[in-house]
């Protein structure tokens, strides 16, 4: 049986597997933008957050 490729990534062409860095993406966008937004909150905001 032929293996089927996905023509979306070029990775997935050159080695034979799917590689999806969408995941990879969102969350190096989400940790950044979080530890910004949470810098500045207090002990009690923390401890309602946690």
């Amino acid at each position: 049986m032929p293996r089927v490729l996905s023509s979306t990534s070029p990775v997935a062409a050159e080695t034979g597997q799917l590689l999806d860095f969408k995941p990879l993406i969102t969350l190096l966008a989400i940790v950044p933008f979080f530890i910004h937004y949470t810098q500045d909150i207090t002990p009690e905001q923390r401890s309602r957050t946690i």
